[in-house]
């Protein structure tokens, strides 16, 4: 189980052209297995290692302003960390 719930989702979204409904997709890692971003296992279940996420995730995180436009739990969850980070310091 994910952490943020949508991570996935959210990691789709920066490496693949996508629309709102992305959120609410079960397994969308599957969809960066199908366009070899992630590995399979011997059983055909993507492989969510580590590293591969976190270079997964610089993309992201370049294009985080163009995606948060188009995924809203994703906005909002942003949105949370800015208002953390403005009254963390």
């Amino acid at each position: 189980m994910s952490l943020l719930g949508n991570d996935q989702a959210w990691l789709v979204a920066a490496h693949l052209p996508t629309t709102p409904a992305l959120e609410q997709r079960p397994h969308p890692e599957e969809l960066l297995a199908g366009k070899h971003l992630l590995r399979r296992g011997k059983d055909g279940q993507a492989l969510k290692d580590r590293g591969t996420y976190q270079r997964l995730a610089c993309q992201l995180r370049d294009r985080l302003t163009e995606v948060r436009c188009i995924l809203p739990e994703l906005d909002r969850f942003a949105r949370k960390l800015e208002r953390f980070a403005g009254t963390a310091s």
